[in-house]
């Protein structure tokens, strides 16, 4: 297994993690998470499952309510990435009056683990 660096200039995601030769269950993203111009530095660790079934791969985080899918694996993480800045801009800067108690949960899920975003 060796150490890779994606870069995906056209959809503005950096990720860097372990690449395997088979699909991996799940992986953890522990410090950061890039998507465009922002940068989510965390206090926790988002655990991230994959799958890859029927010609669709998934990445997703029941906790934070993110379920991205794509026909390819780099499309499906980007959609994650992509989700998860969505997430922080409409549902943790939201007013809790505005959120059902499901999305308050999320609120403060994404809170508790985004340290700074800039």
């Amino acid at each position: 297994m060796g150490r890779a660096l994606m870069v995906l200039a056209e959809r503005g995601m950096r990720l860097e993690s372990e690449v395997a030769e088979v699909c991996t269950p799940t992986f953890t993203i522990t410090k950061e998470l890039q998507f465009g111009n922002r940068r989510f530095l965390l206090r926790e660790p988002i655990e991230v499952r994959v799958n890859y079934e029927g010609g669709v791969w998934t990445h997703e985080a029941p906790a934070l309510a993110i379920h991205a899918f794509a026909e390819n694996r780099i499309d499906s993480l980007n959609s994650f990435c992509m989700d998860f800045a969505d997430r922080w801009d409409h549902v943790a800067r939201e007013d809790d009056q505005n959120l059902t108690g499901e999305a308050r949960q999320v609120k403060r899920k994404l809170q508790r683990i985004v340290h700074s975003v800039s």
